[in-house]
């Protein structure tokens, strides 16, 4: 029983070695994702569709005032990510543009598209 115990605190040790390991490769990943999805909001000379990130439209929608740190944590990004912050809030200041959000102090609100 012994042994049965140390082979089985071994693997669990490797496992958890696996599972940082692979923590850490989906970090680097949704870092590079982040980067890719922020590219063409960042470059000013981007030609083509520029696709929103919808996580920001759905919590948007589904809560009544946002702020800009809460939208930050909720897409798992660092204020010290500058040029992805400067690509979210683009984001949500041409939502804005468009009607669909509104900035107070607390925060951003979802409110739709206007008909006129």
């Amino acid at each position: 029983m012994v042994k049965e115990n140390e082979e089985l605190r071994q693997q669990i040790n490797e496992l958890s070695k696996k599972c940082r390991l692979l923590k850490r490769a989906v970090d680097r990943l949704e870092e590079e994702l982040r980067a890719y999805r922020a590219k063409p909001f960042i470059e000013e000379e981007f030609e083509g569709v520029r696709s929103y990130e919808q996580e920001i439209i759905a919590l948007l929608k589904s809560k009544g005032i946002v702020s800009s740190e809460d939208i930050l944590a909720h897409l798992g990004i660092s204020p010290t990510e500058h040029e992805i912050v400067r690509a979210i809030s683009w984001q949500l200041e041409n939502l804005e543009r468009w009607g669909l959000v509104k900035s107070s102090a607390r925060g951003w609100r979802w409110i739709g598209r206007r008909r006129g």
